[in-house]
């Protein structure tokens, strides 16, 4: 089952500087949940450290429409 992942443009600039940042980086994981009851939560996560898979997280949730 396939699910949409709607971004505005704040948060497409977010990705690009993450990109920009860790140049080391090939994968990035983007994760929603609706935990808060407002609105969809977004994260990037990605390994930057070799022990654990995904370890760094930066929150790109854009709550000035909730």
């Amino acid at each position: 089952m396939m699910s949409d992942i709607v971004l505005n443009r704040d948060q497409i600039h977010k990705l690009g500087e993450i990109v920009s940042h860790f140049k080391e980086i090939n994968k990035f994981r983007i994760k929603t949940d609706s935990i808060s009851g407002i609105g969809a939560c977004i994260s990037v996560s990605f390994t930057l450290f070799d022990d654990k898979e995904n370890d760094t997280s930066i929150d790109i949730t854009d709550i000035s429409d909730w």
